[in-house]
């Protein structure tokens, strides 16, 4: 799941902890960050060492994660995190209210796309029923042999 990757080392976190700002980091990460910037890489706002708290049951849940897939042979990619995922490296660092901004936003191309498809279609109907229409009007003038010329 995107959330117990560090949006630092893109890595499932090892020993997470949360910033002030409800932002999720592996310790070490974040630690190493802070003696360069003393703001957080997400929010940009202050932050230091002090206001990091340990995030106790998202390690319990990474834990429990890793053990149902021991398998995997190093980290997965994370942009392609499993089947259904959707998320790329960019919308794993955003904050939870920037994703649904984002995700609002691929929802009206999505439904712009789909109206277009929708014209799209209609006109193809009306060429179509065009089509029979005329189709027909010739089979009947053949069938019939109507003589189109009319009253002189």
């Amino acid at each position: 799941p995107p959330n117990y990757f560090c949006p630092l080392t893109l890595h499932v976190m090892e020993n997470p902890v949360v910033d002030g700002c409800g932002h999720c980091f592996d310790r070490d990460a974040i630690l190493s960050w802070l003696r360069f910037h003393p703001l957080c890489p997400i929010s940009r706002k202050p932050l230091d060492n002090e206001s990091l708290v340990p995030a106790h049951a998202l390690k319990q849940r990474i834990d429990c994660w890793k053990e149902v897939h021991a398998s995997l042979n190093g980290e997965p990619n994370l942009l392609k995190l499993s089947e259904t995922d959707s998320h790329s490296q960019f919308e794993l660092m955003l904050l939870p209210q920037e994703r649904r901004v984002l995700s609002l936003i691929k929802f009206r191309k999505e439904v712009r796309r789909h109206r277009e498809d929708c014209k799209l279609c209609v006109w193809s109907t009306v060429g179509a029923v065009f089509i029979c229409v005329v189709a027909v009007v010739l089979i009947a003038i053949y069938v019939f042999d109507v003589d189109i010329k009319g009253p002189l």
